[in-house]
């Protein structure tokens, strides 16, 4: 309707309550419908991405992020950039929620999209130079799949942006690898 927007037509807070539940067990097709609606409202709607935190649905989304779909994990990775873009406190929680493995995994598995949304949350998401984000970047940047390694790159760089100056030139330690 052209006087009401669409957080007022889905009840504002309560739709989204509705949404994150058909995340969980629901068919695909409920689960790929609730993920795009939610998507919609992250990228047009401010009070939707606390709305969204509010309802406990970051957990939901990282899962998904590894077990949905190949459309409802672009969704769910886009929905999560839109979070974390908001504020330091609910990029805080994706990461709490395990973000960061089940974004490299789908910087690992998912498609062109779904990789570069990957790569552009991960440096949002990342603040330090933790060994085993290096590792795991550096092992898909010497794999087998030439496509993400463009969006690897981006991310390592930023990892090792964290580092001190001590583990960078430390031979053995994690950041020299990645150099």
């Amino acid at each position: 309707h052209d006087k009401v927007g669409i957080w007022e037509a889905i009840g504002k807070r309560e739709g989204i309550q509705l949404f994150i539940s058909f995340l969980g067990l629901s068919s695909e097709q409920h689960q790929e419908y609730a993920v795009e609606m939610l998507e919609i409202l992250t990228a047009q709607v401010d009070d939707s991405k606390w709305a969204v935190t509010a309802a406990g649905g970051i957990p939901p989304l990282v899962q998904l992020l590894e077990t949905g779909s190949q459309k409802a994990k672009e969704d769910a990775a886009c929905i999560l950039w839109n979070l974390c873009c908001h504020s330091e406190e609910i990029r805080d929680c994706v990461e709490r929620a395990g973000g960061i493995p089940a974004f490299l995994w789908l910087l690992k598995t998912g498609g062109p999209n779904s990789q570069e949304t990957s790569a552009k949350t991960l440096v949002k998401l990342v603040h330090t130079a933790e060994p085993a984000t290096i590792n795991q970047l550096l092992a898909l940047l010497l794999g087998d799949d030439p496509t993400s390694k463009i969006h690897v790159i981006k991310v390592l760089g930023h990892v090792l942006s964290k580092a001190s100056q001590e583990d960078l030139v430390h031979r053995g330690c994690a950041a020299n690898k990645g150099l």
